[in-house]
């Protein structure tokens, strides 16, 4: 895939994301029920009447904006519907995908010092903005800015060090947050404790830097490290590492979330009837049109329509780069081109048994094996 064309592709889909999310959510009324809830300091639950009395840093434009995110968050962590958590079971999962080749790009080499390394700001904007909208503009300046595209080995390196923080600063700073933030309120903590946990994790960004960081540290420092290291391993040893540990997360929670929905439509009657319908394929990854004039009776339903908008126009946008990044490494090693028919078989091949982001992430390691394989050839050809 052409770099041009991508860059196209990344427009549109930016273009999209930001209706898709934010002017239907307008239209369909979501964005009204969350601001009477918000000024009420009430919290959406269809069972209970939650109210919660919170200022978080006395600052009115900041502290409304975080009273709409713990009321939008609230439906999607408190498990009250079906569809909506497995939906953001299957997000989280990917996003460990999403997120990890973020952070690669920001630690690599070639990387250092241009506006794509500032992962922790990206992350950020995709809590405020959305990950529709704030990951095609990443991915868009990414493509037009970073060297690494073309680069060579030395280039898309990434120092041994930050490899082994890695998968534990995502675990640390992303999967502990989400599992905390889905506990159940009533058996495990009160309301407040419920808000505070979902207010920590709008800063998973934050926690997996700091976490870098910190394991970093740790790991070069103690005797911890010794046992996280092979004497004779690589950096490449370690890269591998980190795609096959952020793989498999990805790819299992894919395959949960799947297995479950084919169950709910060939056996429904291993699950609650008002939980069946709504975790069967139809519903999960079909949403309403944007475009349509259908409005939100909750806002329970109005973040269901907005997380699958999310999660299809993002995983479309991680594809369209990562499968740009093996194609232009595979030009510029080989000079050959990959056939259209070829390029889909391959997305929709790897989509559909690893899910989306797990197939993004799949390309890009590819990506890496041709620059550091080409790379460790030539350099054998110029010693013979």
């Amino acid at each position: 895939m052409k770099i041009n064309i991508s860059n196209l592709l990344l427009s549109a889909l930016l273009v999209f994301g930001g209706g898709a999310l934010h002017a239907f959510s307008t239209t369909n009324g979501l964005y009204t029920l969350v601001n009477r809830l918000v000024d009420k300091r009430e919290l959406p639950d269809r069972n209970l009447s939650l109210t919660y009395d919170k200022t978080f840093i006395s600052y009115a434009a900041v502290d409304d904006l975080l009273r709409g995110l713990i009321t939008f968050f609230w439906p999607i962590a408190n498990g009250s519907h079906a569809g909506l958590s497995l939906l953001s079971f299957l997000f989280a999962g990917q996003t460990v995908a999403s997120w990890t080749l973020t952070m690669l790009e920001g630690i690599r080499k070639g990387n250092r010092g241009y506006l794509i390394s500032f992962t922790t700001v990206y992350g950020l904007l995709i809590q405020t903005m959305g990950f529709a909208l704030a990951g095609p503009l990443y991915l868009l300046i990414h493509l037009s800015t970073s060297p690494t595209v073309t680069s060579k080995s030395s280039g898309i390196a990434i120092d041994k060090s930050d490899l082994r923080a890695l998968p534990l600063s995502v675990v640390t700073g992303f999967i502990l947050p989400s599992m905390l933030m889905s506990l159940n309120a009533s058996s495990t903590f009160n309301t407040h404790g419920k808000v505070v946990t979902i207010l920590l994790w709008q800063f998973f960004p934050v926690w997996c830097s700091i976490a870098l960081w910190v394991w970093k540290a740790v790991l070069d420092s103690s005797h911890l490290g010794s046992l996280y290291s092979w004497s004779s391993a690589t950096p490449r040893t370690y890269l591998r590492l980190v795609y096959i540990v952020t793989l498999s997360i990805a790819a299992l929670a894919y395959s949960a979330t799947v297995t479950l929905s084919i169950s709910a439509y060939l056996f429904p009657g291993l699950f609650a009837p008002e939980s069946s319908d709504l975790i069967m394929f139809g519903h999960l990854f079909v949403p309403t049109s944007p475009f349509s004039a259908t409005q939100a009776p909750s806002v329970v339903q109005g973040a269901y329509w907005f997380m699958q908008w999310d999660f299809i126009v993002s995983s479309i946008a991680y594809i369209i780069w990562a499968f740009t990044l093996k194609t232009a490494a595979i030009k510029q090693h080989s000079g050959s081109e990959l056939s259209w028919v070829t390029a889909l078989w391959q997305i929709l091949l790897r989509t559909v048994f690893l899910g989306p982001m797990a197939a993004a992430l799949t390309f890009v390691w590819e990506r890496d094996e041709i620059v550091l394989s080409n790379e460790t050839f030539e350099g054998q050809k110029k010693e013979v």
